[in-house]
């Protein structure tokens, strides 16, 4: 019989990683998140894009399954 600890790390470990690409204007803030989201295992950035035409291109070209984008006023 398996431990909680042990069905916790099988099940986690069948996962695949999301795949984010990180979109925003000002590179200080896509290189915070980046950094912030590295420290997550269960997440890869693919790709970072400065505005909305290369985060398009780059949505093609890398299939992520989530986008962050931040819509500044």
């Amino acid at each position: 019989m398996k431990t909680s600890a042990e069905k916790k790390k099988t099940s986690t470990a069948k996962k695949k990683p999301i795949r984010l690409l990180i979109a925003d204007d000002h590179s200080v803030v896509r290189e915070g998140l980046v950094s912030l989201v590295k420290r997550k295992s269960d997440i890869a950035v693919v790709a970072e894009a400065g505005n909305g035409r290369e985060a398009v291109e780059l949505w093609r070209r890398t299939s992520p399954t989530s986008l962050c984008s931040i819509a500044h006023a």
